[in-house]
């Protein structure tokens, strides 16, 4: 041997015959031309296996069977010992046939393992890929790709659509570096003015750069995208999708949209907007609904409706009469019209007012000018302070069944004849009629009537009249701009499942972090993840039902457990919840009892029990610490001891934590505390609390034993 270990090298050419290396260090088995002669000779099996030498290394660069190489066996003569030293590019005239030729090998029936070059199609051929050389290009992926387009495609809320990119494929010698295997392509193509890169799949699928940079990303099956963080997405011009199919979103936070332009929604079918807190509509200009029916109406509160200056109701039909006549109907057991100003009746042809009991018109002044007056009821009371003119330009009968009374100081009976008729007989009491309503009938034309609603008698006017009505906030501006999700203090997706009850129920008794091992500590990490994900979206939330306003300077962590108290303090009568940070800890739970009574604080709080003073900071850690006691007073060592079920462990987590649902019981899968004025409800279900609480478990047991290293709280 010489000085590089090499005894006499021997160059040989040969041809690769199996690439399956058991070792799998990328080592391939060469019948040597001259050498090893035919299969009779040296079977496949008894051939030496050869390393390859490559120039720029790369381990998974496996040369293929049936390429033909180039060597040199490093043992001389033996020829024990090839080492491949480079690819030689071949043309085939015929297929490789190993009985007649002696060389190359072909598995009988598996095309798909033959070398480039060794099928029917490549006879003649040379080595150098179709892409590659831009030759017989409807025999590749092209002509598919271009077939397989999507055209036409409509862009919602217009008659517009849009075609799917051609292939960008204008390929020419020698540009196109082409890597090929027995399926798939991959393209870097240097082509001048057809620059692009194209990554297909034997499937249909995928993804080509044009020489504009123009991307086309094509799936022909399902495609997921999972993003375990933040996504940002910045469109500079317009944005398309159609969906030919059901789309869903779900979002677990808040949603926050804002439109510089206008906003059209077109809906062929059936639109349900169901919304479980408040819906308001803000508009700087005008709204209109439409349809060929509209419905609205107050299931429980009041509904008020309130114009800065005119309100308009028009009917196609009626107005005042039954539905059956087309009518618009108002039914309320006290309906109030109060304007200051006028206040006009009118009838074409009758206007109608009726009482059970007493009908009271009353004004300053009242004037009245009608062809026909009929008045019937019990009791009838026309009052003025000043003068009362009834004037009819023909007849006038004032009548009662039982006496009619004209008083005053003067009693003055105009000029002209005066008939003083014999009495009619009385008429029929309300008592002893029918049951019917007493009526007044009124017709007058649209002249002035001002009125001030009050009792006569009464001397001042009754309050209750005048109905209340709901001022809604002013329109926001287009110019306004809403806050980004990342600004300091924006809502969480949390706090709508933390609510200050106050009571023993919320209360963890007497645990401490003491009597909470560091085996249980640690077994108990997938119960604290599982309750901060549900509670909160980190250590820094606090509760959505917290108006933005009244967020802290800092942040949660950055603050001492004296200053969330205090901060807790100063919303807690405006607010319906206060809960913070990971585990969403309110006031009465952090302090320990109700300070309102003037209780609450030192080793009684929650803080104190999980070893902490209040000049601590609010960090992750003491959160950890705090929420710990949490659980060991809902019984967390109890469970792992065998004293009290999952269940039973489980329903008392749920006294807790709101979000969390009650296992067992009539309530089973919702939340305690659910239709709760905050809005409460369970976040996941009996299943999932049921398996955290089983990994705790069987944590706590693989610690006792050994096999997982133990420590505190994070």
């Amino acid at each position: 041997m010489s000085a590089a270990g090499l005894k006499n090298p021997l160059f040989f050419i040969g041809v690769i015959e199996n690439n399956e290396d058991p070792r799998l260090e990328g080592r391939v088995q060469v019948r040597a031309f001259g050498v090893h002669g035919l299969i009779p000779d040296v079977p496949r099996d008894m051939l030496p296996w050869a390393i390859v030498a490559q120039g720029g290394y790369d381990p998974n660069a496996i040369p293929k069977v049936n390429s033909w190489v180039y060597g040199m066996f490093l043992d001389g003569r033996d020829a024990q010992q090839p080492m491949v030293l480079g690819l030689i590019p071949t043309q085939f005239a015929d297929e490789l046939n190993p009985a007649q030729n002696g060389w190359g090998w072909i598995p009988p029936g598996d095309g798909e393992s033959l070398a480039h070059g060794s099928a029917p199609e490549d006879r003649g051929q040379p080595q150098q890929d179709r892409l590659a050389r831009g030759e017989y290009i409807q025999d590749t992926y092209v002509l598919q790709q271009e077939m397989g387009r999507a055209v036409d495609v409509k862009i919602g809320g217009t008659d517009k659509t849009w075609d799917e990119p051609s292939s960008a494929y204008g390929a020419q010698y020698p540009h196109n570096r082409v890597i090929k295997t027995a399926h798939h392509s991959i393209e870097l193509d240097d082509t001048p003015g057809a620059e692009r890169i194209m990554i297909h799949h034997k499937s249909g699928s995928f993804v080509q750069i044009d020489s504009r940079g123009v991307k086309t990303d094509k799936t022909a099956s399902d495609k997921y995208e999972v993003i375990d963080r933040k996504q940002h997405v910045v469109v500079g011009g317009s944005s398309t999708v159609t969906i030919l199919g059901n789309s869903y979103v779900y979002v677990k936070g808040n949603k926050i949209e804002e439109i510089e332009g206008d906003l059209q929604t077109k809906v062929r079918g059936n639109h349900l907007l169901s919304v479980g807190g408040q819906s308001n509509i803000i508009a700087s200009e005008q709204v209109q609904i439409r349809a060929a029916d509209v419905k609205v109406q107050a299931n429980v509160g009041t509904m008020s409706l309130r114009a800065g200056k005119e309100m308009q109701i028009s009917s196609g039909g009626l107005i005042g009469l039954p539905p059956k006549y087309g009518a618009l109907t108002i039914n309320s057991e006290k309906i109030l019209i109060n304007a200051t100003d006028k206040l006009h009746m009118r009838g074409l042809t009758q206007v109608n007012i009726q009482s059970v009991a007493e009908l009271n018109i009353s004004a300053i002044m009242i004037n009245q000018l009608a062809t026909t007056w009929t008045a019937r009821a019990e009791s009838t009371f026309i009052s003025s302070s000043l003068n009362t003119d009834i004037d009819a330009g023909i007849d006038m009968a004032i009548g009662g069944s039982v006496q009619t009374n004209i008083g005053g100081a003067i009693v003055n009976v105009g000029s002209g004849f005066v008939n003083l008729a014999p009495p009619v007989p009385p008429r029929p009491s309300l008592a002893a009629g029918l049951g019917a309503l007493a009526a007044a009938k009124i017709l007058l034309p649209p002249i002035g009537l001002n009125a001030i609603p009050f009792i006569p008698g009464s001397g001042t006017p009754e309050l209750g009249w005048y109905a209340s009505a709901v001022v809604a906030p002013e329109p926001v501006q287009k110019s306004t701009s809403i806050a980004g999700p990342d600004e300091p203090g924006s809502i969480g997706g949390g706090g709508f499942s933390a609510k200050d009850y106050g009571g023993s129920d919320n209360s963890s008794g007497n645990s401490t972090i003491g009597n909470v091992s560091a085996v249980t500590q640690t077994a108990a990490t997938p119960l604290l993840d599982f309750i901060g994900n549900k509670e909160s979206e980190g250590y820094d939330d606090i509760s959505g039902l917290v108006s933005r306003a009244l967020y802290p300077a800092k942040q949660l962590t950055a603050m001492t457990i004296q200053e969330v108290l205090d901060w807790q303090e100063s919303i807690d009568q405006g607010q319906l919840s206060e809960a913070s940070g990971r585990y969403q800890i309110m006031e009465d739970t952090l302090r320990g009892f109700n300070n309102d009574i003037g209780l609450g604080g030192g080793t009684n709080s929650l803080y104190g029990r999980a070893g902490l003073s209040a000049g601590d900071l609010f960090s992750p850690e003491n959160q950890d610490k705090m929420a710990i006691v949490l659980l060991e007073g809902r019984g967390l060592s109890k469970f792992l001891a065998g004293t009290i079920t999952r269940e039973q462990f489980a329903n008392n987590l749920a006294s807790e934590w709101a979000s969390l649902p009650l296992v067992t019981g009539p309530n089973a899968g919702r939340s305690k505390y659910a239709g709760d004025s905050a809005g409460n409800r369970s976040l996941t279900s009996t299943d999932a609390i049921l398996s955290v609480i089983d990994q705790v478990k069987a944590r706590s047991e693989a610690a006792l034993e050994g096999s997982i290293t133990t420590g505190g709280a994070r």
